[in-house]
């Protein structure tokens, strides 16, 4: 844990670095594993070392492509890994290289990197690296992980001292501690840290490059691997100039870049210590080429083109494709050293026309030719080839590429004797032209010349035993190359006189015999050897020794060969060669026959090519063609070739199409044969043939399934079968032939037979577009309308049922569903095999599909009948009847209402302005269709059963009413009117009639609309006051009145309250005496009063009768302010306040008073009102030591006449009619004044130069002495606290005046003045010179005679000083010298704008006397060495883009003056003018070396020039040049759209009109109008990006962003794209609704994802496994699927099930594109009561009879037990379906068996059988049917039965009470009390109807019972009031017993 601010952060180690603690380690690097993936593994089946993992962090979007350091490494194309080495060698640079150049079916070779030295290294990023000597953990760490501690030094105790230089590392902080022992112990010392000194910077790396465009070169680098100290800069060196400085680690550079150029570059990095080069890193590699492939560099040396150039052709190809995109290319610098070059882009070039040959001399041609139409950069060189030859000719532009280079690569000779050699040469490695002449030189001397044909010379006349140096020069038109020198040493002597081989014999193809002769001359004394020489000279030379033996016998050669063959005799002192002779070995066999080239060249054509043998050994006379089919042993020779081109043409009959074959070439010379390996070869495709017609089976309404079988000769991979159908129609008024109305298709991509393991995708986005993809390794598949389908041989395949699906059925046999089709429609469909070659198409086969639910249904039309109880409904037929219409249904609120086929139907028995919900249902045989639900409304009626209002708050000026709409509105209300009306006492002895002429309308609303409830308040009531109210409703019939509602209002404040009287009680100031009166209106019960005094009432409250009361305690002239509240139950009432105040008193505290402005005689005195007065102040008075000063009102007074400096008291008294009161005294000070009488001093003259004077004090000071001022001639002299001074430096008999002047702080005093003259003494007094400036460079000086000379002057001697270096010249002048009486000189050579002081010296005879120095400085002059400005790039603080540059610059070198500003010039880089100017502009003018210059335009280069100016001219700086940082770019395009797919599309992206820098990325992004977001689709550079993982059927705005830098981006206008549909996917299945034993109501959602419009859905069911449990295993088998629902509901009532039975049920829904399945759900139906089935079986044989009733019985439930009984006896009770009983006699025996479930129970009849004549009649059940029981509970326990009962006793009581109450009460109500009869509501509930009364929301659900409970009052309020106010027993029956009387009328 480290400290960071006010937290903490975890870090670790990685490496040598430190990362966090949530962050990854990357071999050095830290990255954050969400964001980015670690490049260190090789690609998979590779192995890396972990020395060499690469330390490089990619995005992670790129961790498909993050290898080897890189992160575009494409796995599939590339293998890479990298190894550790020390060099290179050649043979495995070779290896690799021919791995690199292999065909693209070959695996490439890991590639072996260096991970050390100078390699070239890349990657996106890399960490920093040690050198190769020390290991990683002890490299030096400024972080946090130390290395391990390590013992450095051991020694004796008496040692205190070590000195360490062993391995330290500069710049790294090591720690020192010290360990001593003793007998008990040891112990450490703590540890002391010391850094070691800075030291260049090692292992400085190249740096990597890239392209910007084609004049920008992007260059980044790396600090470096130990930079052992801080690194201060960096400086890039492009072709040995500097290009850069500074501390970044990258640079741009963009000056003087000219596209395809090579540039070399160095970095060098520097630190205090000094600098190292990137080229000197410690390990030099040699002359190199670097190769690129796609994945990383290889370093190959030069040498190896030598050996072989076919490397530099194969490798070429991929330099050309990496230039653009590679980080940095190592070259050979000037010593082998490693410097990057890098390259702008460049292309092949095109179009390069073949050259014009024209004949000059019968040995010579001229060779021309034009240069390519498009070079496609900088043609560097022409190479010209010969046929047969090989590179002839090079041609460049620069002259040294003319010269040959590989002059004489290997250097071979002869020595033929002691004065001959024979030299030998080969052709240059690089001729660069045709070879015109070859130059020969012995020790610099020419010594042969010859042309191209020349390849050796034998150089004569040497002299023995003697070394000779040569070189051999070739020549071409371009110039002439030197080869390197070849030392060669004559031996010291030799055998002469060797004569040629007098027997050479051949003995076969590989052996031959060898005799010769001895040497003419030779030393007999020594040992004489022989060689015989093979060739000699030549590239295949070679040696066998033969020893002393004058023949040989040699074997190993190589057949058919000529050989030239030469003796060699040898001697200790050298070696002799003799002439030869030729020899050919005889032929053998041919050998090395490669395979046959084979190219189809039709369905029954092959061209078969073939090279002759690589070792033919002879001469070839015949090559023999076989030919078999592949997988066969049948070949046949086809073709003998005996001469002609080597190819041969099969066009036999007995090819077929699409057919392999394979092909052997035998090669055949005078001594046998070789056979080649078999080539394969595939003929081309034919169009198929005989293709049978298809099998059709109507499938649905929508379907049909076709089989067929693959064509009898396919001729080829069968694509696709195409699937083509036509429509029929059927018009009694046109033709009765089919018409064809369209043609459709549908692709089906077979399994091609003869390949199964190779996948086909088909796209077909149209019905004409069809584009394959191969892809191995995968089953065959195809794609059906944008369905990929999966098929394999001889299997069958699960599909989604949309648009068409396939399967493969076993063996050839194909079948295709195909969906979409239309319901009972005759069809024709035909299929078509196709293939590359062509297509066959079948005869068409005619079929009808199956009828399906009806379609197109048009709503009902209704017309009012019978006063709007009933509706006239009529229907048009469905626009797609799908079949034959069986019958018509009209459903009302679910309920069918009409069954038929008439389309008229008269709804009766409605309500009205009742809303009814219409549905009409169309069937065929096959299904039924549902109109949309639709409401019809009847006719209105007036209203009825309007609710009275209800109070909803009651205050007590308002009330607030709610009110109801009427339970039968029968019609839209178009008005409620509220009226109200006042009980006062004055109308409560009156009737209600009497008051209705008091009603008012208190509030209307008008069209009141659909709501619920409305309410109004009414305002403006009494408290206390009872009030009534009532609503009225109306509609466009009529109009009713509700009860009327009595309201009593609450009780309310008082009012009228008046202020209280408030009386003063002579002599107490702190008392007052209220009283007050009761309010005018009291608005309910007073309770009481309470006073309140400003504004705070009293804790306790007054007794209404009490009206007054004495208030105690309060402040003297206080004001104070009275209120009494008086209160009732409802609230209180405020009186107006009342305000009065107390009477005075004495003040209480008075403050002493302050005092200003105190002058010496006088006083200024002030003070403040007291704080508690108590009452108005009268006076105040003022006391000076006791005795009064002023008296008066005002608040300050002015005492005079004081004495300065002297001390006194002051008082105040503050005074009210009530008395005074004192304040505390305070002590002042008088200010002081000027002093006064000051006597004159005393002076006593003590020397020529001196007088001491001496003073007394004032008399009167009148204050504090501050000081003492002595005036001399009235000069100061003297200025202190002393009263003496001695004054010394006066001049010599001189008289002086002195005055003495004492100060304090207010003034002084002087005295009067005392004369003293001083003794005589030497001349004095030179006056300073006076200085004239003539120029910058010259001053004249003036100078005057000494005041006292005292004698004559011999001399004036002038000195000239700087103060600046302290050095003094002199010039003295004589009195016969001009300036010593003119008394001026001149002081040349002076620098401008510089200080010099200058003094002038008198002398006499006695003395010289010395002026003061007098100081000029010189005029200024134009500065000069003014630098050129540094440009620092910075960002906008507004935009944050680069486009501020801030120019710093140092002041000039020699700035001769006050620089008075600078000034900058600004001009765009190819400006011309340098002067102010229309291309030059000021930037700014001020004093500061620095400036900051805004608002420029992005990527622009310019040039800044800096003036320093001062008064006399200014200096100009060189220009500085610079460019601006990238900013966003403008004018981006809306982006295009190519191809559009369903989740890819295609877009381009057109380049911004203002780039503003180089576009380095394109992103495209959709915006989501939902969310207000943008998402990230695609980015990259290309200008065409494919937008993946988009969803299908969706609308996508998409833009472009355009980026030139990081924060450089921005986006572009928005652009409509609409992906197409494609299948649906992700269907939820199936959830059931409400279960029962025989149906399953289910619901179910659409697709999660539609991608498109869902047109239909589908409900497939099948039995599941396992069943419920039973007792008993019963056998189980999953049943067929099967669709029982298809249309576009989303929900559906299965019927038809099995009870206590377990389905599976799932969802298939379709659009226009496919379709897809939810999973499978299961449920399991109820249980019910089992059911009988069939009679058991019965049989026996002689011991037993055995009974069977498996399949007697359907459960339809979990089963308890079977019982079995014979004869009224139960013989077994279990659960098993069989049983065995013994036979133990011949009688009839009768049994019954009884099935027992949890839900009830069911027996079969009586069976009677007999063992001897076997079953007998079943017995009769009652009615002729077989008894079934159900066990159930007893009758009256049943619930039915107890509903019955207790409806029939309710009954009963109803009518006994309704015939009392008849009779008992007879007094018929007047019509004004009988309340207002409320309208029956007539309900229709299916075909019946019923009347019912609106039953109020405080109605009890059992008001028919409230009623009639004895003893207890009725709880209903409207039944208590009308108990109350009814007397009519009919009436009152009729209004709380509806029903009651409803029915008994």
């Amino acid at each position: 844990m480290h400290p960071a601010g006010n937290s903490t952060v975890t870090l670790r180690c990685c490496g040598s670095k430190v990362i966090h603690q949530e962050e990854e380690c990357c071999n050095g690097i830290g990255y954050d594993p969400q964001r980015h993936v670690c490049a260190d593994r090789p690609t998979p089946g590779l192995f890396i070392q972990p020395q060499c993992a690469q330390a490089a962090v990619c995005p992670v979007a790129a961790a498909s492509t993050a290898y080897c350091g890189a992160c575009d490494l494409d796995p599939s194309l590339t293998a890479c890994t990298w190894v550790l080495t020390t060099h290179t060698a050649l043979n495995d640079t070779h290896a690799r290289t021919g791995a690199h150049t292999a065909a693209a079916t070959a695996t490439p070779s890991p590639l072996a990197m260096t991970a050390r030295g100078t390699e070239t290294t890349d990657g996106p990023q890399r960490a920093e690296e040690g050198s190769g000597d020390t290991p990683p953990w002890a490299w030096s760490s400024k972080g946090l992980c130390p290395s391990l501690e390590e013992v450095v030094y051991s020694g004796d105790a008496d040692v205190y001292t070590y000195t360490d230089s062993g391995a330290l590392e500069p710049f790294t902080t090591y720690e020192y501690r010290v360990r001593a022992w003793n007998s008990f112990g040891k112990g450490s010392s703590a540890a002391a840290a010391v850094t070691t000194s800075e030291e260049k910077p090692w292992g400085v790396a190249p740096p990597r490059w890239s392209r910007l465009g084609d004049d920008v070169l992007q260059l980044s680098w790396q600090a470096p691997a130990r930079p052992n100290g801080d690194i201060t800069h960096y400086i890039i060196m492009r072709d040995g100039q500097e290009r850069y400085r500074g501390a970044d680690v990258s640079f741009a550079d963009v000056g003087g870049i000219r596209p395809f150029v090579e540039y070399s570059y160095q970095l060098s990095a520097c630190n205090r210590a000094g600098c190292s080069d990137s080229e000197q890193m410690g390990q030099q590699c040699p002359k190199s080429v670097a190769l690129w492939r796609t994945d990383c560099p290889v370093i190959l040396p030069a040498s190896t083109f030598s050996q072989h150039p076919q490397a530099l052709t194969a490798t070429t190809q991929g330099i050309n494709e990496r230039l653009d995109t590679a980080p940095h290319t190592c070259h050979a610098g000037g010593r082998g050293l490693c410097l990057v070059v890098a390259v702008t882009v460049q292309g092949v070039p095109e179009d390069v026309a073949p050259p014009v040959v024209t004949p000059l001399t019968p040995t010579s041609l001229l060779v021309s030719w034009p240069p390519p139409k498009q070079a496609s950069g900088i043609i560097q060189r022409y190479l010209l080839h010969q046929t047969g030859v090989g590179l002839l000719y090079t041609y460049t532009d620069r002259p040294r590429n003319h010269t040959v280079t590989g002059v004489w690569s290997r250097p071979r000779h002869l020595s033929a004797g002691v004065s001959v050699v024979e030299l030998y040469w080969s052709r240059p490695l690089r001729p660069n032209g045709q070879l015109s002449l070859y130059r020969l030189l012995r020790d610099g001397r020419p010594v042969f010349t010859g042309d191209h044909s020349a390849w050796n010379f034998t150089d004569t006349g040497l002299s023995p035993n003697h070394s000779y140096v040569y070189e051999l020069e070739a020549s071409t038109g371009g110039g002439t190359s030197m080869s390197d020198r070849y030392v060669v040493q004559t031996p010291a002597s030799s055998p002469s006189g060797i004569p040629p081989p007098h027997n050479v014999t051949v003995a076969g193809a590989r052996s031959l015999f060898v005799a010769w002769s001895s040497p003419a001359s030779f030393d007999s004394s020594q040992v004489l050897l022989y060689n015989i020489l093979f060739n000699p000279g030549s590239d295949v030379a070679s040696t066998r020794p033969a020893g002393q033996a004058l023949h040989l016998s040699v074997t190993g050669l190589e057949p058919f060969t000529s050989y030239y063959i030469r003796v060699q005799a040898c001697q200790s002192a050298g070696c002799g060669v003799g002439q030869g002779v030729f020899a050919r070995t005889l032929e053998a066999p041919p050998e090395a026959l490669l395979p046959p080239r084979i190219t189809a060249a039709g369905a029954q054509e092959l061209v078969v090519r073939w090279s002759p043998p690589q070792h033919p050994n002879g001469l070839i006379t015949s090559y023999f063609i076989h030919r078999r089919p592949e997988g066969t042993e049948e070949e046949l020779l086809v073709f003998i070739w005996s001469n002609g081109p080597l190819e041969f043409i099969d066009a036999s009959q007995a090819l077929q199409p699409f057919s392999q074959y394979q092909y052997r070439v035998q090669a055949h010379n005078s001594k046998g044969s070789a056979q080649s390996q078999w080539a394969s070869a595939l003929t081309l495709e034919a169009p198929p043939k005989e293709m049978s017609p298809p099998t059709i089976v109507p499938t649905g309404a929508y379907s049909a399934l076709l089989k067929w079988s693959e064509p009898r000769q396919p001729n080829g991979l069968v694509s696709q079968y195409r699937v083509v159908y036509k429509k029929h129609q059927l018009d009694p008024t046109l033709d009765s032939s089919p018409v064809v109305y369209s043609e459709y298709s549908y692709n089906v991509v077979s399994s091609p037979s003869q390949n199964p393991g190779i996948q086909i995708t088909v796209l077909v986005w149209r019905l004409a577009d069809l584009r394959l993809g191969w892809e191995p390794r995968f089953m065959p598949a195809w794609l059906i309308n944008g369905v990929v389908m999966a098929i394999g041989r001889n299997e069958d395949v699960t599909f989604w049922p949309l648009g068409a699906t396939v399967k493969r059925d076993h063996g050839t046999v194909l079948e295709v569903s195909v969906y979409g089709l239309q319901p009972y429609t005759e069809y024709s469909l035909r299929v078509e095999a196709v293939n590359s070659a062509g297509s066959v198409s079948s005869e068409w086969v005619g079929t009808r599909t199956l009828q399906a639910s009806p379609a197109g249904l048009t709503p009902l039309q209704a017309e009012h009948r019978e006063q709007g109880r009933a509706l006239l409904l009529s229907w048009d037929p469905p626009h797609t009847p799908n079949g034959v219409i069986t019958t018509y249904n009209i459903y009302s609120e679910g309920n069918l209402e009409f069954s038929g086929l008439s389309r008229y139907f008269l709804f009766r028995r409605l309500q009205p302005w009742t809303v009814y919900t219409l549905v009409l249902e169309a069937c065929t045989a096959r299904g039924c269709v549902h109109s949309p639900p639709q409401q019809v409304t009847t006719s209105a009626a007036p209203p009825t059963a309007q609710p009275p209002p209800r109070p909803l708050s009651i205050g007590p000026n308002q009330v607030s009413l709610t009110w109801d709409p009427p339970s039968e509105p029968n019609g839209p209300i178009k008005e409620y009117a509220l009226l109200g009306r006042r009980l006062g006492a004055e109308a409560r002895g009156r009737s209600i009639e009497e008051d209705i002429i008091n009603e008012t309308v208190l509030f209307t609303e008008d069209h009141p609309g659909a709501a619920s409830s409305f309410s109004y308040t009414v305002v403006g009531l009494r408290p206390w006051t009872q009030y009534q109210f009532s609503v009225r409703s109306r509609n466009n019939a009529g109009h009713t009145l509700s009860a009327w509602v009595t309201v009593t209002t609450k009780q309310a404040p008082p009012s009228g309250l008046a202020p209280p009287t408030v009386t003063h009680i002579e002599g107490r100031p702190n008392e007052l005496l209220i009283s007050w009166a009761p309010p005018l209106e009291s608005n309910g019960v007073l309770l009481s009063y309470r006073i309140q005094r400003d504004h705070v009432s009293f804790s306790f409250s007054f007794d209404p009768a009490v009206t007054s009361y004495n208030d105690e305690g309060l402040t003297p002239f206080t004001t104070y302010s009275y209120a009494v509240i008086a209160c009732t139950s409802e609230g209180c009432v405020t009186s107006p306040p009342t305000d009065t105040t107390t009477l005075e008193a004495p003040p209480a505290t008075v403050g002493p008073p302050g005092v200003q402005h105190i002058t010496p005689q006088s006083i200024k005195a002030s003070w403040t009102v007291p704080a508690t007065l108590n009452g108005r102040v009268t006076e105040y008075v003022l006391r000076l030591n006791g005795e009064g000063v002023y008296r008066g009102p005002d608040l300050f007074s002015v005492v005079s006449d004081l004495q300065p400096h002297t001390s006194y008291r002051l008082a105040l008294l503050a005074c009210t009619s009530g008395g005074c009161t004192p304040s505390t005294a305070v002590t002042i000070v008088t200010g002081e004044a000027p002093p006064t009488g000051l006597q004159p001093p005393t002076v006593k003259v003590t020397g020529p130069e001196s007088v001491e004077v001496s003073w007394t004090p004032p008399e009167q000071p009148n204050g504090v002495v501050t000081g003492y001022e002595l005036r001399r001639d009235d000069e100061v002299v003297y200025v202190g606290p002393e009263t003496h001074y001695h004054d010394f430096t006066l001049l010599p008999n001189v008289g002086y005046s002195y005055v003495v002047v004492a100060n304090n702080s207010q003034g002084a005093v002087s005295s009067a003045a005392a004369i003293a003259k001083t003794h005589p003494s030497a001349p004095s007094g030179v006056g300073p010179p006076t200085l004239q400036p003539l120029g910058p460079s010259q001053v004249r000086v003036d100078w005057s005679p000494p005041a006292r000379s005292n004698g004559d002057l011999v001399s004036y001697t002038v000195y000239q000083r700087d103060p600046a270096q302290l050095l003094t010249n002199s010039t003295t002048f004589t009195p016969q010298e001009s300036a010593f009486s003119v008394r001026h000189a001149y002081l040349l050579g002076l620098a401008p704008y510089h200080r010099y002081e200058v003094r002038v010296e008198a002398c006499t005879a006695l003395g010289c006397s010395s002026s003061d120095w007098s100081s000029i400085l010189t005029p200024e002059s134009p500065p000069a060495g003014q630098t050129a400005p540094l440009l620092h790039l910075q960002p906008d603080p507004s935009t944050g883009l680069l486009n501020t540059f801030l120019l710093t610059w140092s002041p000039p070198a020699h700035p001769h003056g006050i620089i008075l500003d600078y000034e900058v010039y600004r001009k765009l880089e190819h400006t011309i003018d340098v002067q102010r100017g229309a291309g030059t502009t000021l930037v700014c003018r001020n004093i500061s070396t620095t400036c900051r210059d805004n608002g420029l335009q992005p990527y622009t280069a310019y040039q800044y020039q800096v003036w320093a100016v001062n008064s006399a001219g200014h200096s100009a700086s060189p220009w500085a040049n610079g460019r601006t940082g990238p900013a966003p770019p403008e004018g981006i395009d809306l982006p295009t759209f190519q191809r559009i797919q369903a989740t890819w599309a295609v877009v381009d992206i057109l380049p911004p009109a203002q780039p503003n820098g180089i576009v380095s990325l394109y992103r495209v992004f959709s915006y989501s109008q939902d969310n207000n977001t943008y998402i990230l689709l695609s980015e990259g550079t290309s200008h065409q990006q494919t937008l993946h993982g988009l969803s299908p059927y969706t609308l996508y705005w998409v833009g472009v962003e355009a980026c030139t830098c990081y924060q450089c981006c921005s986006r572009g206008p928005l652009s409509q794209l609409r992906t197409p549909p494609a299948p649906p996917a992700h269907q939820p299945p199936p959830r059931p609704r409400s279960l029962t034993s025989r149906s399953v109501q289910l619901e179910w959602d659409g697709p999660l994802a539609p991608n498109g419009v869902i047109e239909s859905c589908e409900l497939h069911i099948r039995p599941s496994c396992p069943q419920p449990p039973q007792p008993v295993l019963l056998p189980c088998v999953e049943g067929p699927i099967k669709t029982c629902f298809f249309g576009p509901g989303r929900n559906y009532n299965l019927t038809g099930l099995q009870p206590h039975f377990s389905y599976k049920l799932r969802v298939a829904c379709f659009n226009n594109m496919g379709s897809t399945a939810s999973n499978w759900t299961a449920v399991t139906t109820r249980s019910e009561a089992p059911q009988y089935v069939s009679p058991f079986s019965v049989d026996s044989n002689v011991t037993l009879v055995w009974l069977d009733w498996g399949a007697s019985f359907s459960l339809n439930g979990p089963l308890r037990h079977y019982t079995v009984t014979e004869g009224r006896m139960t013989i077994y009770t279990g659960f098993h379906s069989y049983l065995h009983v013994p036979r133990t006699s011949q009688k009839t025996l009768s049994f019954q068996v009884t099935c027992t479930t949890h839900s009830g129970s069911a027996s079969t009849p009586l069976i009677r059988y007999s063992p001897v004549t076997g079953l007998g009649p079943v017995a009769p059940t009652e009615g002729g049917k077989q008894w079934v029981g159900v066990s159930a509970a007893p009758v009256y326990s049943e619930l039915w039965f107890i509903l019955l009962l207790s409806l029939l006793g309710l009954f009963l009581l109803f009518l006994v009470l309704g015939l009392v109450l008849r009779r008992a009460l007879r007094k018929s109500p007047s019509s004004r009390e009988r309340p207002p009869l409320v309208t029956l509501q007539k309900t229709r509930h299916g075909g019946g109807e019923a009347y019912m009364r609106p039953c109020p929301e405080r109605c009890s659900k059992h008001r028919r019972s409230s009623g009639l409970l004895a003893g207890r009052p009725p709880q209903n309020p409207y039944t208590t009031k009308y108990r109350a106010e009814t007397t009519d027993p009919q009436a009152f029956a009729s209004q709380v017993f509806p029903d009651l009387m409803g029915f008994l009328q």
